[in-house]
């Protein structure tokens, strides 16, 4: 009965938010004190000659990619720590780097079908950009000592996280409103509810910062001119 007059008190909707809140920031807290050492990822492919979604579905065609691995760790990463970084794909060539205070080597063999990166150190929160043309898809496979496998950050899949978060506290706004009739209940609520929108708001933004890229790397390097991705935003002509 006490459980049930507390639901009755805070509402569901809110209860909901406070555990699903608690679980949140119990599991980042974990998280966080885990990530002495990881390196995340995210990538963009673009194709000059792609003005359809048939062209981009096709395997022979000829793509350019960027990728930014960033050391979102709290340690600098050593040869000891970063024990593999390769790409797979179909003939990969072209191949730059930008954007690295490190010494970075690179070969690619069996044909062009992987290319694999050595790199010296990578500092916390230091990063740099891959870039390379290539045929069809490519798989990324990279290994932390520490921590087991690169995390791939996806930046559309965090904008739709974030979507169905905004529509959530948004029905549940409206939920309490059209059912609950005394105006006080309904503005206590209301009050929980949007306390709870903003509590959740910069856990999303801490998660963020744990786990993604920031949005002014990505914008700088993986950013497109046009819907169909034909063309980087950004040139950069230092190649090593």
């Amino acid at each position: 009965m006490e459980v049930i007059n507390l639901i009755n008190k805070i509402g569901f909707w809110n209860l909901f938010s406070i555990i699903s809140f608690l679980i949140g920031a119990i599991y980042t807290t974990y998280t966080y004190f885990k990530s002495f050492y990881r390196i995340v990822y995210t990538y963009e492919r673009i194709c000059k000659t792609c003005y359809n979604i048939k062209d981009w579905n096709r395997e022979d065609q000829n793509f350019i990619t960027r990728i930014i691995f960033l050391n979102n760790g709290r340690k600098t990463l050593t040869k000891k720590e970063i024990k593999k970084i390769e790409i797979s794909s179909l003939n990969i060539r072209n191949v730059r780097i930008l954007e690295n205070n490190s010494v970075i080597n690179f070969k690619i063999i069996n044909n062009g079908q992987r290319l694999e990166v050595d790199i010296d150190f990578l500092d916390a929160s230091d990063f740099f950009v891959l870039e390379f043309s290539h045929s069809s898809f490519i798989n990324v496979n990279g290994r932390v000592a520490e921590t087991g496998k690169f995390l791939h950050t996806e930046t559309k899949g965090w904008l739709y996280f974030n979507l169905i978060f905004g529509l959530y506290f948004f029905v549940s706004m409206f939920f309490i409103i059209f059912n609950y009739n005394e105006e006080f209940i309904m503005m206590k609520k209301m009050g929980i509810n949007l306390a709870m929108s903003i509590l959740f708001y910069f856990l999303l933004r801490f998660i963020h910062k744990l786990f993604f890229i920031s949005d002014d790397i990505t914008a700088k390097y993986l950013l497109t001119k046009d819907k169909w991705n034909n063309e980087f935003k950004n040139e950069f002509k230092n190649i090593l």
